[in-house]
C-alpha cells in the first residue's frame, strides 16, 4: 500500500491489495488481503468508500480508502522500508540533513544549522533559515522526548535545541505536526509468519 497509494483519496479493493503484496516469496492471496483490511479497519487505518451503498448491494466488491491515520501510517512505513524513498533524493531533503546534523552536534541553534547546511550567499538563505527554525521548533513540540528547547536564549536571541540521548527515533527526522506517524513505529516489525511464505517452486496465486 505504501508504494502503490500515492495520493489521498485513492480507492482500492482487496484484489488490489493482494496483487500489490503477493510476491515470489509471500503468499498474499485474496482471503489474506480481506482479513488484513478488516484488521486495518478496526485500527481505523482504512474505511469503506460509500459504505451504506455497498451494504445494500449483494455481492458488491468492497471499495476501500485510507483514513488520515492510514495515510500517515503508509508514509511512515515507506520511509522505514529498506527500499523506501530513493536515498539520493531523500538524503538531500532539508529535514533529513538537519536531523543528521543534530544527531552529530547534539545541540544546535537555527542560526548554527543554517550556517552549516545552507550557502550564506544563496538567495533563499533567509527562507531556508526560517524553515530550519520551524523544523527545530516543531520537533521540540511534537517529539518532546527526543528534542528539547533551551530555557534561556543564546546571545543574539537564538534558541538552542538539544537532542536527548535516549531518544528512540533513529535515523528518521521527528514528526512536525500532530497525528504524523514516525517511521520508527515500523522499524521493528515482526517477520512474515511462515504460513504466509510460499513453498520453493510453488506457483503464485492470481
Amino acid at each position: 500500500m505504501a508504494r502503490n497509494i500515492k495520493q489521498r483519496g485513492r480507492t482500492f479493493t482487496a484484489q488490489d491489495l493482494s496483487r500489490w503484496a503477493d510476491t515470489e516469496q509471500i503468499d498474499y492471496n485474496l482471503n489474506v488481503a480481506k482479513m488484513a483490511l478488516d484488521t486495518m479497519a478496526a485500527w481505523r487505518y482504512v474505511q469503506l468508500q460509500n459504505a451504506k451503498l455497498q451494504r445494500k448491494r449483494i455481492g458488491a466488491i468492497n471499495v476501500w480508502v485510507l483514513t488520515e491515520s492510514g495515510w500517515a501510517a503508509t508514509k511512515a512505513a515507506l520511509r522505514a522500508m529498506p527500499g523506501g524513498p530513493p536515498q539520493g533524493t531523500y538524503a538531500l531533503e532539508l529535514d533529513v540533513r538537519l536531523w543528521n546534523l543534530l544527531r552529530i552536534r547534539r545541540k544546535l541553534t537555527a542560526d548554527e544549522a543554517a550556517q552549516t547546511l545552507v550557502d550564506a550567499s544563496a538567495a533563499d538563505y533567509p527562507t531556508l533559515k526560517k524553515r530550519i527554525a520551524a523544523l527545530l521548533a516543531a520537533w521540540a513540540k511534537y517529539a518532546p522526548k527526543a528534542v528539547g528547547r533551551g530555557v534561556r536564549r543564546e546571545p543574539g536571541g537564538h534558541v538552542r535545541f538539544v537532542l536527548y540521548p535516549d531518544n528512540k527515533l533513529g535515523r528518521w527526522p521527528p514528526p512536525t505536526k500532530a497525528g504524523e506517524m514516525h517511521p520508527s513505529a515500523f522499524s521493528n516489525t515482526a517477520p512474515v509468519p511462515s504460513n504466509f511464505l510460499k513453498a520453493s517452486g510453488s506457483e503464485e496465486h492470481v
